[in-house]
């Protein structure tokens, strides 16, 4: 996936407005669609020119093969009994997620 932005601050701004004050005024006797297409490339140009385009490349993480649905349904199951230990603090609760992590230590090994 690829990203492009530009990072735009204060500073940027002050300078754009100052670059944009420097550039001569378009005739007025151009045409309309003249005058927007001139007006539209003098303000990219001048974006360009103080903050360019940065593009940033993101790399996507290959999902781990031994991590399948069983698996995460396992894990998501050990997580709610674990939760469910620490919010009460009973030993039953407690036996209930130690019953459940073991299949999902013996399921990692394997």
């Amino acid at each position: 996936r690829t990203v492009r932005k530009r990072h735009l601050t204060p500073e940027v701004a002050a300078g754009f407005l100052e670059v944009f004050r420097k550039i001569p005024p378009t005739p007025v006797t151009a045409s309309c669609d003249f005058t927007v297409n001139d007006f539209n490339s003098r303000l990219k140009s001048a974006l360009d020119l103080l903050a360019p385009l940065k593009i940033k490349s993101f790399y996507s993480k290959r999902a781990s093969p031994w991590r399948n649905e069983n698996l995460k349904k396992i894990k998501r199951n050990c997580r709610v009994a674990e939760r469910r230990w620490r919010k009460n603090k009973t030993t039953i609760n407690h036996q209930i997620y130690t019953e459940l992590l073991k299949p999902y230590n013996k399921a990692v090994r394997n």
